[in-house]
């Protein structure tokens, strides 16, 4: 027992210093995979746990650059693990029809290069009739029209509009009648894209998405949703929010009943993988072991039964299982796990083998699938307990009968324990927890300088950027410019109100403002400035009167702004 705890505590410690270490990642993302020749999109690369020393974009001769490459960082902090990710985008028009690959962004760290996986992008001739063209819609879409019980269905609400989309959201998700539903789109989630239908670009902003579980056969209806829609339109000279109460499609889906279920199925559907865990397999009667049952797939995990453990209960006393449920989400899909935690009580010695599986209804293959774990060697020993008659058949499914065979850790035990190796075993989980937690103390005190180095150098580093700007003025650049204008502003209260560029919406920085005393007057001329900028490089509008005063306004807000904090603080 002693041993046990132990190797338990070494462990332990182990782990610790492991999840201590971050893991890098590098990633491209587009809001688009189909454009209009002329038509304007966006592309990222996303370093998570790094730095973009080394970094080196793909060639992007068949574009033409309109932005960028902008580049923005953020350091985040939950339940005392410290992530950083930096991100560098450019804004792309297309020149040509046809279809095009974005290669991969390169990046060296710590001697190991990265790479990002290839983009393509579907350039389309654009639609020049303005007949029969619907300016602003609502799609509901699912990706399959037919499922079988307890397989996941995407339901997708999409927003589409020719101007600009503010604002999209709707009251509440429809009651599916047999079905149960889960969100996928988080709050922080990216949602605005581009998208071509009918040879028009469209602005789109993805409301929510859905995984949908039937959990009975027959005919699934959901029905229309309300869906509100506000819209940035300039027209006449004039930029006005326009607001529309659109509604989706009633939609119907088939669900089909599963045949020819074979015993031991569990009533998984999807695509699933199976490990079962056992802590010990040498014990003795006085001692209990557990046994997890790790089930992970995409499927409705409230049909899986716990698994009958045929061939242990003559061996075993075991307990009602405990089952604990987790969701997450990957690839857009909902993928969720199981696990199921049994707790055995030998009743005999005995050694004998055992081998757990699970079925389920593989919906790719439209076939029952059985999964085995590993095969577990049991020897279990005497203890206190009076031993029972081991005479038995060994015949049931899963279980097969081995030599019996008694040992013991004495020797072991009594040259171990109170030895030099004994010791420093015992002492090094320590050890490692208070090194983690020096090493950690460094790292929480150099992130704290740089934030609060990053707040008072932010409006140095704003206006920094709007001499920037004032060069693209003076040759008359106008998209440059007011990418400038725009970064400037968003990095300026990035960095002075610790606010991640992935919360940098214009709500929250109209919130935070506002939380920090600010004139009501400022804020609206702040968030005014921002709509310009956005007019002018995602829709190209933008007045050659307006270019002058939105620089001498973007200086004197921040001017303003700062004075207003530093005599609040």
């Amino acid at each position: 027992m002693r041993k046990h705890l132990l190797l338990t505590a070494l462990f332990c410690s182990i782990t610790l210093l492991l999840f201590g270490q971050a893991k890098v990642t590098f990633t491209a993302q587009t809001n688009a995979k189909k454009v209009v020749k002329g038509g304007f999109f966006q592309v990222s690369f996303q370093i998570k746990n790094g730095d973009f020393d080394n970094f080196k974009p793909p060639k992007l001769d068949d574009f033409q650059i309109f932005s960028g490459p902008n580049q923005s960082s953020e350091i985040s902090m939950i339940n005392g693990k410290v992530s950083r990710a930096a991100k560098v985008s450019y804004g792309l028009s297309a020149n040509k029809v046809g279809r095009f690959k974005i290669g991969s962004a390169t990046i060296k760290i710590d001697g190991k290069t990265y790479k990002t996986k290839p983009i393509t992008i579907v350039v389309v001739k654009g639609n020049t009739k303005e007949d029969d063209i619907d300016k602003q819609f609502i799609r509901l879409d699912v990706d399959k029209t037919e499922a079988y019980t307890g397989q996941q269905v995407i339901v997708e609400i999409k927003a589409y509009s020719l101007d600009k989309i503010l604002n999209a959201n709707f009251l509440e998700f429809p009651n599916i009648p047999n079905a149960y539903s889960e969100p996928l789109v988080g709050q922080n989630d990216i949602r605005n894209g581009v998208d071509v239908v009918n040879g028009k670009q469209y602005n789109t902003y993805l409301i929510q998405k859905y995984a949908v579980f039937p959990q009975r056969s027959g005919p699934l209806v959901i029905e229309p949703i309300d869906v509100y829609l506000e819209t940035l339109n300039r027209s006449s000279g004039m930029m006005r929010r326009m607001k529309f109460n659109l509604e989706t499609e009633r939609i119907e889906l088939q669900v089909k009943e599963l045949e020819n279920i074979p015993e031991k199925f569990s009533g998984a559907v999807g695509q699933y993988n199976f490990k079962a865990i056992l802590n010990k397999e040498k014990f003795n009667t006085d001692e209990t072991a557990t046994l997890i049952l790790n089930i992970i797939g995409t499927g409705d995990m409230k049909l899986i039964r716990p698994l009958e453990l045929k061939g242990l209960q003559s061996m075993f006393e075991i307990y009602e299982p405990t089952i604990e449920t987790k969701l997450a989400v990957q690839n857009d899909i909902l993928v969720s796990q199981k696990l199921i935690t049994y707790v055995l009580s030998p009743k005999k010695v005995g050694s004998f083998k055992f081998s757990p599986s699970f079925t389920y209804f593989d919906t790719d293959v439209n076939n029952y699938i059985t999964l085995k774990s590993d095969t577990f060697n049991f020897t279990i020993l005497q203890g206190e307990k009076i031993e029972e008659d081991i005479s038995q058949d060994f015949s049931q499914q899963d279980i097969y009968p081995i030599i019996t065979k008694q040992n013991t850790w004495s020797y072991f035990s009594r040259n171990f324990f109170g030895s030099i190796l004994f010791w420093i075993l015992l002492l090094l989980p320590f050890g490692s927890l208070f090194l983690l937690l020096f090493i950690n103390k460094r790292k929480n005190n150099a992130i704290q300088k740089q934030i609060l180095s990053k707040i008072s150098a932010a409006d140095e580093i704003a206006l920094g950027r709007l001499e920037q700007a004032k060069v693209y003025l003076d040759q008359k650049n106008q998209r440059s410019f007011y990418n400038e204008i725009n970064q400037s502003l968003f990095g300026y209260v990035s960095d002075k109100f610790s606010i991640p560029f992935s919360e940098l919406s214009k709500d929250n920085i109209r919130l935070k403002l506002d939380q920090q005393g600010i004139e009501i007057s400022l804020i609206d001329r702040f968030i005014n400035i921002l709509n310009i900028c956005e007019l002018a490089l995602f829709a190209g509008i933008g007045k050659e009167e307006d270019i002058l005063s939105t620089y001498v306004d973007a200086q004197t807000l921040i001017t303003a702004i700062e004075m207003t904090a530093k005599n609040k603080s």
